[in-house]
């Protein structure tokens, strides 16, 4: 295989970077932009709760979102989205620090650093208005439910409370399923009125009557799907756009990825790689040998048969059981349904249980 050109190493970065917008991201979008307008008129601040399965997109539909807004430097440069995450040891303290520092504030300075957690946050107060901060997204909170006892979480969610009001800024909390642990506290429950969580892709649709399950594919469902697969295919670099979207090459990429965005985007990366370095077309052989490569192990769905092709969808979200006295049973797993033969998916006699 030959080096890539500066040319198409260009075109690679540009499809690595490129971001596509599909409704349910729109709709999550809507609402933080309700957040902020809602500030702007002085209304009470309120928070929202965005929780999805690592590889939903929730970093990359941060990350975009911020890229709207130019960031200026200086103290008083106005901010209107102001990302943080929570610090890698959690505490009070440590989250107020975190949240001075992605404001530009130097936490190692000694009057910060001697502060106390009231006069740190009536600081950090000031600076939210001094910069003109309407929302504050804090990623990855799952870890306040992982690493932090009850008596922690209260803290934070004081504490946070205590700026929401002071401020006037809504919260955005992001994070795995279990994030949804956090709204269990009393400071947030009330608080936390806008609640989505950003889902996989799926295909196949579990229909029940008269006690029996039937499964068949959701042409909706689908639909959405190749959308978004289109969407990558268009932002390619190619004159002559590649057909990821026929059924023959469409199952097989949901069959390789379950559905998952990032898992499908990185997958189709690699395959754009194979395609400039061996100067082919992006087509179902290039993803058939960018399989092979990546996955030996596993059966490739691009070589298959298309009725010989299993599917399999997320069925159930990943949960943290508080209860467990052993940390390897506290964090359960995403769990995916049985793989179902698309020869039956696709039948007439659909597929029962």
């Amino acid at each position: 295989m030959k080096n890539l050109s500066p040319s198409q190493c260009e075109q690679l970065s540009t499809f690595a970077n490129c971001y596509i917008e599909h409704p349910q991201i729109t709709e999550i979008y809507d609402i933080l932009d309700q957040l902020r307008f809602q500030h702007s008129l002085g209304a009470d601040a309120e928070s929202f709760l965005l929780t999805g399965e690592a590889g939903s997109g929730k970093s990359a539909l941060i990350a975009n979102y911020l890229s709207r807004f130019e960031v200026y430097a200086g103290s008083f440069a106005a901010q209107p989205v102001l990302s943080t995450r929570v610090p890698s040891k959690v505490s009070e303290r440590n989250s107020l620090m975190q949240l001075l520092v992605d404001l530009g504030q130097n936490s190692g300075s000694r009057p910060i650093r001697n502060r106390s957690e009231i006069a740190l946050a009536k600081g950090l107060v000031t600076q939210l208005k001094r910069k003109s901060v309407e929302l504050i997204i804090v990623n990855e909170v799952q870890e306040l439910v992982e690493y932090s006892s009850p008596q922690q979480r209260q803290e934070i969610a004081n504490t946070f409370k205590y700026i929401s009001e002071e401020a006037n800024v809504s919260f955005v909390l992001a994070g795995m399923p279990y994030a949804d642990i956090l709204a269990e506290e009393p400071q947030w429950n009330s608080r936390l009125t806008w609640r989505r969580e950003l889902e996989y892709f799926k295909l196949i649709r579990t229909i029940r009557e008269s006690g029996k399950i039937e499964y068949r594919i959701d042409t909706e469902k689908k639909r959405h799907f190749a959308m978004f697969v289109a969407g990558l295919a268009s932002r390619m670099g190619f004159e002559d756009k590649p057909n990821l979207t026929s059924n023959d090459v469409l199952y097989p990429l949901f069959a390789m990825s379950k559905g998952e965005p990032r898992a499908l985007k990185n997958f189709l990366q690699y395959a754009l790689m194979q395609s400039l370095q061996q100067d082919a077309p992006l087509d179902k052989g290039i993803l058939a040998k960018a399989f092979e490569q990546k996955f030996k192990q596993d059966k490739n769905p691009f070589t298959m048969q298309l009725d010989a092709i299993d599917l399999s969808q997320i069925q159930a979200s990943s949960s943290y059981n508080t209860a467990a006295t052993n940390d390897e049973d506290k964090l359960l797993k995403p769990r995916f349904s049985d793989h179902l033969p698309l020869s039956m998916l696709l039948s007439k006699k659909p597929l029962k249980a």
